[in-house]
Formats: C-alpha cells, structure tokens, sequence
C-alpha cells in the first residue's frame, strides 16, 4: 500500500480504530438492562460517531444482511438507508469475484468473530449502485451479538488517491525515459566536442596562443562536467553510498589527486558506519563546496569537517579558509543567479538537492578573509 503522508495515515488509521471501538462500546451497553434515559443517551453518542463521519460505515448481521448504513455510505454507494435496510450487503455493493470467498469464510465468521481481514486494513474494490466499480479501503471489526457474530465495517473511498498514485507512476515513467533520451543524446553530442578539441590540438591552433588554449581547456572541462552529470543521472540506486564517512572521504580524496595543497580533516563524535538516506544527487553538494575552496582559497585551500548528531539527523559543520562571503549576497546565498562570480546555481542546486531528500544547508559564519562555515542535516537512515 502507498502513502503518501506517514503522519496523516497514522492519524487516519487511529481515527478508524477509535471509530470502531467506540461503536463496540456503545453497542455493549446498549445491550445491558439500561433504563430508557441511558439507552436515548447511548444512542446519542452512536448517531454523532456514525453521522459525521466522512467514511461509510456499515454493519452486516449474522444472514449477511445490512443493518446499519450511515449518510457517506449513501453518498459513496449511491443508495439511501432505506433502499438497503435487511438487503444482501455483498450482492448490493461487492463485486461478485468476492463472493465466493465470502461464503467460505463467513458462517465460521458469525461463531467466532475471527477471520483473515478482521482488525486489519484492506485494499479492495466497492461497486456503486451505477454497476461502476471503484477502489475502497476497508477496516473491518466484529461485535459479539447474544450468541452470534457480526461485523462493523469502515469503508474510504480512495478512488482520488489512487488516481494521484497512477499519475506518479506515469510521471515517474516517463521521467527516467525522458533522462535516458538525454543522457544519450548529450553524451553523443559531447563525443563531437571532445573530437573538434582535438583537432584544434592536433593542427596547432593553440601554440603561442594562451587565450585560444585557455577557451579550449576551459571547453574541455566543461565536457568533462557534464560527462560526471550524466554519469550521476545513470547510476543505479543501490550503488548510491549512505555512509557519510565513505561519502566525504570519497569527494575530498578526489579534490586531493587534483591539488596536492589541498588538505581536509574530518571529526566526529557519532559512530562511522551512520548512515543517512542517501541520493545520487547528494555527493554534488560536497563537490561544490570543495570546490570553491579550491577555486577561491588560494594556494593552500583546507577543509574542517565536523560530523555530529542532532535530533534524528547527522549535522556536517564544513568550515574552510577560503575569503569568506561578501556581506551583501548572505542573506540571498541560496536563491539562483546569486554569486561572486561563476553561474549562480552551485548553492542553489545544492540546497534543492538537500531539500528533495528532507535535509538543510545553510551559511552559519563567514567572516571576510577567514573563511565560510556551513551546517548541513542530513536525515538519519531508519
């Protein structure tokens, strides 16, 4: 079963339980030699429960028959309480592939109130009075009756939800074909690139000519990076790295074979084997910020890294000694097109990136010509 809000469908499930138990409750003693003042005051509370729900709820007795149907019940199948009063429940509003487990399964049913879907939530389809199916959550229960079993049923109508799960499916579908069509595409048109640099080599355009030779590894480089993008893009899952240690390790080691000046540190004080939810978009962030260490910090760029614990995240405190940030661009570091220099988009992504996977980035410090202090938080792995 997809969800889409853990915290709602928790919330929802609850309010089902609470449903049924009170309508348990409220039978049971309504069943008691209760004088006729108590007996109006139950029936009270059971009407209030049942009337406002925005769920059917109905019950079937020992025959299989309906004996309670609430408003939304009338509103979802598209009959009224008295159209269905003392009528077959699964000939009115099941679909006949139903009908031969449920005879099977119910008169062990109505001896012992047990069964397969009792207390639990189901998946299933309802039939409107058009003949129309449609997709239902059920929460089904039982209340014992004198000698005899029947059931209390809560019934959604999750046409709308499923409907939004199709579209994601299709969307996500045609997302991964749409990034497979890129990423060959683009790689075919780097190939040409690559091959027209090389020729410009080869025939001697860049001899004693800096600025030439200079646009042309600048062009190479950007090949280069764009080549990595793509390589991200296509990286199966579990290939994606949810240690945080390997993860930095990994990127700074990389910035080091580049630049034997740079130096970085990493400090913890939480375990090395943590893991956090991980994404193939995830080590961009720390490439950017090495990054501009190396590009701005001078000849002797340094990372300090410390990694910690807080509230169910692992906080990444990314300190380095480059010149810091302007003073006029803090306060819009992460919103696009802002920059010293370069495109603009490097912290942007990278904040969207960690947004995508519930994390943070933000600018703790950054006094000038000592450097720029990060936070990031990243959720831990369940």
């Amino acid at each position: 079963m997809s969800i889409d809000n853990s915290a709602t469908y928790a919330a929802y499930i609850w309010d089902k339980e609470q449903i049924l138990l009170s309508i348990r409750i409220i039978t049971e003693r309504m069943e008691k030699h209760l004088s006729e003042e108590s007996l109006a005051v139950e029936r009270e509370k059971l009407q209030a429960i049942t009337q406002s729900s925005l769920d059917a709820i109905l019950i079937m007795d020992m025959d299989g028959k309906i004996i309670f149907w609430n408003p939304a019940a009338e509103r979802m199948f598209g009959y009224s309480k008295n159209e269905v009063m003392g009528k077959d429940l699964h000939a009115l509003i099941s679909p006949t592939r139903y009908e031969k487990i449920f005879k099977e399964k119910f008169p062990s049913f109505t001896q012992t109130g047990k069964g397969a879907t009792i207390g639990k939530i189901r998946e299933l389809h309802g039939k409107r009075r058009t003949g129309k199916e449609f997709p239902i959550e059920l929460a089904l229960s039982s209340r014992k009756v004198k000698d005899h079993w029947e059931a209390v049923g809560i019934i959604r109508d999750i046409s709308e939800r499923k409907k939004n799960e199709r579209e994601q499916k299709q969307y996500q579908q045609e997302l991964e074909l749409y990034t497979s069509l890129i990423r060959h595409d683009l790689r075919n048109e780097v190939g040409v690139i690559f091959g027209n640099i090389d020729a410009v080599r080869m025939l001697g355009f860049t001899e004693n000519n800096n600025e030439l030779s200079e646009m042309i590894d600048s062009t190479e480089a950007v090949g280069e990076h764009i080549l990595e993008l793509l390589d991200t893009m296509g990286q199966p899952s579990e290939r994606i790295e949810n240690n945080i240690f390997a993860l930095l390790n990994k990127t700074a080691s990389q910035f080091k074979e580049v630049n034997i000046r740079f130096s970085f540190s990493i400090t913890t004080s939480i375990e090395k084997n943590t893991e956090i939810l991980g994404s193939k978009l995830l080590h961009m962030v720390f490439e950017n910020l090495f990054r501009n260490c190396m590009t701005y910090a001078g000849e002797n760029p340094e990372v300090a890294i410390n990694i910690s614990s807080e509230s169910g995240f692992v906080s990444i405190v990314f300190s380095d000694n480059g010149p810091g940030i302007a003073a006029e661009v803090r306060d819009q570091l992460f919103e696009k097109g802002v920059t010293t220099e370069g495109t603009g988009l490097g912290l942007y992504l990278s904040r969207k990136i960690m947004q995508s996977i519930g994390g943070s980035i933000e600018l703790v410090e950054s006094i000038s010509d000592q450097g720029a202090t990060f936070k990031i938080l990243l959720p831990v792995a369940e």
